[in-house]
């Protein structure tokens, strides 16, 4: 579980009147530990506030819980939970760095005293927290090591083929096509103007880049002149993406809107599929009826679907606004469901194939997407490349050592349910 979001869950006061809902041999699972776990999983926080045990997304949350305090408890019987100094310090750098989201102390402390809690006790829950982290991690490295010494079969494609019914069962694996429609601001003139005057100075050789990104910039990049870092295909919203895939180094696109406000963005480098960029982003709010407008022309997509007057395929192509599956009618080829936000993921392995979700809001909100389970399930791995076949094949085993492992865990330490 990622620490800042729970306690930054915590600050904002959305965890719910708590109570018991699992011990793992002692160590306990609360109710505000699952609530946290599903707002980190995508799970609006009013919404993950409403489920309780026998809804599929609380108890999918509770069980990846247990399984945690399971090796909580390996790692403190096998001599693997963490010091006292290992687990101060780290709790001393998160602490630092909450205290740096707020303008100042005495504002971080009213934070903290407006949600019932001390810096004390906010500093005991987040030292829990840690070491169980820390505990975790150790254990989970052991089963890394066991993986990462097996053997790498010289023909991997012949031994993913023999295993392709677990693999796909494991690993979650379905043929998906996607329907994208990002959620962009409208009123972006005046960041649009400001944007066009700075490529302007920056293409007369007025000014640099990197400059321009420090003064105007509105993120966390400006401090190091709008520098991205590198990204691959897929790490970065469609929107941003297809404006610089094309660019050779020192080339700028836009301004151009995407849904964190209005970009001007340069490629730096390029290299091996990768490439490295820098951008000035002014923030432009999204308003609700910019939502209210992406929500409703979804629903009518997809009225259009379920009347039959368009197939996916041509709704893709007409609407969507993925560059990279559009024009092959939203196909996303066999995809992994397991790295889904959690309510998506759970609306996709409800349905039958050939079936197609709601409008389901993805990327945190900034994204609608409609997604279709093709007819042919059939698991299509020929776009992979060898290195793509090894890392599936270094994943199902991992995730094959892990379920084997929980399972013994279980079966030494006792779990209990209160109440049920």
């Amino acid at each position: 579980m990622n620490l800042s979001v729970l306690l930054l869950a915590v600050v904002a006061g959305i965890v719910p009147v708590d109570g018991i809902v699992a011990v793992v041999g002692s160590v306990p699972v609360l109710h505000s530990d699952v609530v946290s776990f599903l707002v980190e999983a995508g799970v609006a926080p009013g919404e993950a506030d409403t489920l309780f045990r026998g809804h599929p997304l609380y108890d999918g949350a509770l069980g990846e819980l247990v399984n945690d305090k399971l090796f909580v408890e390996a790692a403190r019987r096998q001599g693997l939970f963490p010091s006292p100094a290992q687990i101060n310090a780290r709790t001393d750098e998160i602490i630092q760095a909450q205290r740096a989201e707020f303008p100042t102390e005495a504002a971080f402390l009213q934070a903290l005293s407006s949600s019932g809690l001390t810096l004390q006790t906010y500093r005991e829950i987040l030292a829990t927290n840690v070491s169980h982290q820390i505990a975790i991690r150790n254990f989970a490295q052991g089963i890394g090591y066991r993986v990462g010494r097996a053997t790498v079969p010289s023909n991997i494609e012949s031994h993913i083929d023999e295993n392709l019914d677990e693999i796909r069962e494991m690993m979650e694996f379905v043929n998906l096509q996607l329907i994208y429609l990002p959620v962009l601001p409208v009123n972006t003139a005046e960041a649009m103007a400001l944007l066009n005057l700075v490529r302007e100075r920056v293409e007369s050789g007025e000014t640099s880049f990197d400059i321009m990104a420090m003064e105007y910039s509105q993120d966390g990049s400006a401090r190091t002149g709008g520098d991205l870092g590198w990204f691959s295909r897929g790490d970065m919203t469609p929107a941003f993406e297809v404006r610089l895939w094309d660019l050779e180094p020192g080339e700028m696109a836009g301004p151009f809107v995407t849904p964190f406000g209005v970009h001007l963005a340069m490629v730096t480098d390029r290299e091996d599929g990768r490439i490295r960029a820098s951008h000035i982003l002014r923030l432009v709010p999204v308003e609700p009826e910019d939502v209210n407008a992406v929500a409703a022309r979804a629903d009518s997509i997809l009225a259009s679907l379920t009347s039959g007057e368009i197939t996916f395929e041509t709704a893709a192509a007409l609407y969507s606004l993925d560059p990279e599956t559009r024009l092959r009618g939203g196909n996303l080829g066999t995809t992994s469901l397991s790295g889904f936000e959690e309510p998506l993921r759970l609306a996709i392995s409800e349905l039958q194939p050939g079936e197609t979700t709601t409008p389901q809001f993805i990327e945190q909100g900034a994204a609608l997407a409609i997604l279709r389970v093709s007819e042919d399930q059939t698991p299509d791995f020929s776009g992979y490349t060898q290195e793509d076949l090894l890392d599936l094949w270094g994943a199902f085993n991992w995730q094959k050592a892990y379920r084997e492992t929980t399972d013994s865990l279980r079966n030494e330490i006792p779990v209990f349910y209160p109440g049920f």
